[in-house]
């Protein structure tokens, strides 16, 4: 082999193995990035994001190509070993805990946060009424004292209900005995109600009070010495009229009245918490009428053709004069 073959026989050799060099290195760098880029964070996530006190919530976590763990950043210290797909519970203390995930392989790390936040217990102080009411005469003030959520309350008469603040009365009109019910909920959806706790608040809701009066006298009018009778007309409560008559049974007259000067005469119906309503009848009372008529002729005698007069003495009254 003559010196041209040799030296051309070596320059092709060097070219074979410096492609083949080139190619390995090249395949390990790319080696290198796919392995690199297998490491990712998918998602991590908070079971409930807003927890109560006492309560736990999980960690859930969605990665590839590495190692997981998770610390409590918030006070430092390692929660633990995580695996993609599979949920640990924490229970952190009152307040908002930031979680730290930390994938990890031999070339790679990243990380993804995630807060959670503990609120308080919500709690029922008192739940209170200011009392039973008639229908169409009052009204009833519902109180309720709570804590640490939000409060609601309900009845068992239909479905609305009322937004309430702590401490500040709400008035309601039930139009029938009702029973109300306060739900106290926290951020986290927590609720404790007045049912089991301090109890519900039922409003008892009287009748409707009417009372009507007359007399026996159409108008009202009479003289002095005349004597009428009173019929009152009510429901919803006890009747009494004043002016000693006293208690009346509805739709009973009273026992005559014999009033010496004008009355007012009236009927009060009250019921059992107070409510009440009333009638009146005005009794207009005259003194007796008196009447004295007076000839001019002393004797009352005339003849024919002589004339008299006629003087008419009286008193509360008008007069007149008529012949038979």
């Amino acid at each position: 082999m003559n010196r041209v073959e040799v030296i051309g026989r070596a320059k092709h050799l060097f070219r074979t193995y410096f492609s083949i060099f080139v190619l390995s290195v090249l395949g390990i760098a790319l080696s290198a990035c796919g392995a690199r880029s297998g490491l990712n964070i998918d998602s991590f996530s908070a079971g409930s994001s807003t927890i109560t006190l006492g309560t736990s919530t999980t960690l859930n976590a969605a990665f590839t190509g590495g190692v997981g763990s998770v610390k409590n950043l918030t006070t430092g210290v390692d929660v633990g070993i995580i695996a993609s797909g599979t949920p640990i519970t924490v229970s952190p203390p009152l307040g908002t805990t930031v979680y730290e995930l930390t994938v990890t392989n031999n070339d790679e790390t990243k990380t993804a946060q995630v807060s959670v936040t503990v609120v308080q217990v919500p709690g029922i102080s008192s739940f209170t009424s200011d009392g039973d009411m008639t229908a169409g005469f009052d009204t009833a003030n519902l109180t309720a004292v709570f804590s640490n959520g939000s409060g609601v309350i309900s009845n068992d008469q239909d479905a609305t209900t009322i937004s309430v603040t702590s401490g500040t009365p709400v008035t309601v009109n039930p139009a029938v005995t009702t029973t109300y019910t306060l739900t106290v909920t926290n951020a986290a959806g927590t609720s404790v109600n007045s049912t089991s706790t301090v109890g519900d608040v039922t409003v008892t809701v009287y009748p409707a009070i009417s009372a009507s009066l007359v007399s026996s006298d159409i108008d009202n009018i009479i003289t002095a010495g005349d004597s009428i009778t009173l019929t009152p007309t009510f429901s919803g409560g006890t009747g009494t009229i004043n002016n000693g008559v006293g208690t009346v049974t509805s739709g009973t007259p009273t026992a005559s009245i014999t009033p010496s000067i004008t009355t007012t005469y009236t009927l009060t119906v009250t019921n059992a918490v107070g409510a009440f309503a009333t009638a009146a009848v005005t009794v207009q009372v005259f003194p007796p009428s008196s009447a004295l008529l007076v000839a001019s002729d002393i004797d009352n005698k005339i003849t024919v053709g002589d004339s008299i007069t006629l003087t008419p003495i009286f008193a509360n009254g008008t007069g007149v004069i008529t012949n038979d």
